[in-house]
């Protein structure tokens, strides 16, 4: 059967109504039930199913429709081929066949040449070469036995040490590509991908691996990078699920912190209901998972663990808004709350300082709307009165927007005794600036709506994505000249990050805009694919660069202008001449 027929078996098999509805509550007409927007916030239902065909679409705000697969990719943030797995087996169609259409299964493919790798990396961390790895790994704690049985292991520093072993073991060559453990420099060579670093293998619930995280042991390069999203790895899942999924369905609780190391650590002493988020901040797509796995559990808790530094504090402070908005979702009603570490940076250190330190700190969570506030104001000198109008708009509006009626009286008492002001003069600032924002909404012309769309740039915001996500590609994205950016805002992001100051110097706004860029859903593709995209916008922005300069060139008949023109021109030219014979 071919891999188009599997697929349609699989959607002739299951009624799409009955498999949305394990997600949303569908109302009204049974051929074109409706429901709010799973994927948006919205007051009336405009997402609208269409069983007969096997078909859904949203009316509303995101405009996006589909059918079974991509309504499960777009809701648990997974890929194709997962998707695929998922409904596959609730259909009971055997997809797995020899011979199909997507190769003699891909996926499974991906999954061997990974426990190839792995294999590797073990080796070579025993071996004479992993010495200075094994120092440090003992240094944090970690002995060689631990490390095995955790899946650590030690990349070479070679440049084609892996992809000689696994050439020698007849390794699948499309498929060492495709789960990125080989890569296509800029001449066009390819090389291994990790490169002297300890290797973190990273499982799916099923206990499969599905990627790999390096991490530095001499300070040369990145501290972390990490496998590129492939057909069955994406980083908006979670580190160390495949240990903890049972312990947390047993628990009702799932604790989430950054690192590998945390989660390594945390269940080596016991805490084994904790997994990583691979970052400074949880998505969207792993709170959608979330909302799965507690949909009939209302005594579940979701804990935020990040790190006690300055940039785990700003992260967990700047990129709360999505999970406010999740916790206080009907469909969902996650309920999410936020540790302060207690005795230590982050949960590595605490844990294996003093355990009890870190049972503290998870015990005295609080809910994650208090912890914004409270967070807003310990971070901010309340002296300055333009600071604390500030606040209280900006918490006063998400107290609005975000949560319940029910729950806002006791957040505004909270607001009112953490800034000192009375409840009824911030809900009147609030007010004030309530009708200024609609005013100036109002207020606007097409013109100037266009104007401030346009000032987004999203050839800019898709370069900077693609390399903020990808820091194995930052030889495709160096040098690019700043006067191509007409974006101040990521102009400057650039800048940080062709410096690598990602923290953006401390500068609040590039921080909030750099880390929405991080968790900014790209398209799935491969090395070789994602080089192709920077190439491409760095192009695009050069010709938009060009075509502004001859806008600007005077209209003079004299030779100065004459070859301004004709330099102009001949380079745009030759960009299109380039374009067409690649």
């Amino acid at each position: 059967m071919s891999f188009e027929q599997n697929t349609k078996e699989i959607k002739d098999r299951l009624n799409i109504r009955e498999l949305i509805e394990e997600y949303v509550d569908l109302e009204g007409n049974p051929s074109q039930p409706k429901a709010k927007c799973p994927f948006h916030e919205e007051s009336t239902p405009s997402f609208t199913v269409y069983p007969e065909q096997g078909r859904w679409h949203c009316f509303g705000a995101c405009s996006i429709g589909g059918d079974h697969f991509d309504f499960l990719i777009k809701l648990e943030g997974i890929t194709f081929p997962e998707a695929i797995a998922q409904l596959a087996k609730r259909a009971r169609v055997d997809i797995f066949t020899k011979k199909t259409s997507i190769g003699e299964n891909n996926t499974e493919s991906l999954f061997t040449v990974n426990e190839m790798a792995a294999v590797y990396f073990r080796q070579q961390l025993v071996s004479s070469s992993g010495l200075e790895a094994t120092k440090y790994l003992e240094a944090r704690g970690i002995d060689t036995e631990m490390a095995l049985r955790r899946g650590i292991g030690l990349t070479p520093n070679g440049m084609d040490s892996l992809s000689g072993y696994l050439k020698n073991k007849k390794a699948d060559s499309a498929a060492t590509r495709d789960a990125g453990l080989i890569v296509k420099n800029k001449n066009g060579d390819w090389r291994d991908f990790f490169r002297n670093r300890i290797s973190i293998e990273i499982r799916n619930e099923e206990d499969k691996i599905i990627g790999f995280a390096g991490r530095t042991f001499n300070d040369i390069g990145p501290k972390y990078v990490n496998t590129q999203d492939t057909e069955i790895f994406s980083k908006s899942g979670f580190y160390g699920i495949n240990w903890a999924i049972d312990h947390i369905k047993e628990k009702s609780a799932i604790i989430v912190v950054e690192g590998y190391m945390d989660v390594i650590t945390a269940h080596e002493n016991g805490f084994n209901n904790v997994v990583a988020c691979m970052g400074t901040s949880i998505t969207t797509n792993q709170l959608n998972y979330l909302a799965r796995i507690f949909r009939n559990d209302a005594n579940h808790k979701i804990i935020l663990c990040l790190d006690a530094d300055s940039a785990g504090k700003k992260a967990t402070i700047n990129n709360l808004d999505s999970a406010i908005e999740k916790s206080n979702d009907e469909s969902t009603n996650l309920n999410i709350l936020v540790a302060t570490l207690i005795g230590g940076k982050d949960p590595d250190e605490v844990i294996r300082t003093d355990p009890n330190s870190w049972q503290m700190s998870i015990n005295s969570a609080v809910p994650l709307f208090d912890y914004y506030i409270e967070s807003l104001a310990l971070s901010e000198d309340l002296n300055k009165s333009h600071i604390k109008q500030n606040i209280a708009i900006k918490a006063g509006f998400m107290i609005i927007d975000l949560i319940h009626d029910f729950d806002q009286d006791k957040h505004w008492q909270k607001l009112s005794n953490l800034l000192g002001t009375p409840e009824e003069t911030l809900k009147n600032t609030v007010k004030i600036a309530a009708g200024n924002r609609k005013k100036t909404v109002s207020s606007n012309t097409s013109k100037e709506i266009t104007h401030t769309i346009q000032e987004g740039d999203p050839t800019e915001e898709r370069l900077l994505a693609t390399i903020l996500q990808n820091p194995d590609l930052r030889d495709f994205g160096i040098g690019v000249p700043s006067n191509y950016f007409s974006n101040v805002v990521n102009r400057v992001i650039y800048e940080y990050w062709e410096k690598g100051q990602m923290d953006g110097s401390g500068d609040i706004n590039v921080i909030r805009e750099t880390q929405k860029l991080m968790d900014r859903e790209l398209p799935q593709g491969n090395v070789e694919w994602n080089a192709k995209i920077i190439e491409d916008c760095i192009t695009a922005m050069k010709l938009k660069y060009l075509k502004k300069i001859k806008q600007n060139i005077p209209e003079e008949d004299n030779s100065e202008t004459d070859n301004q023109h004709l330099k102009v021109n001949d380079e745009i030219r030759s960009m299109f001449l380039e374009k067409n014979n690649a």
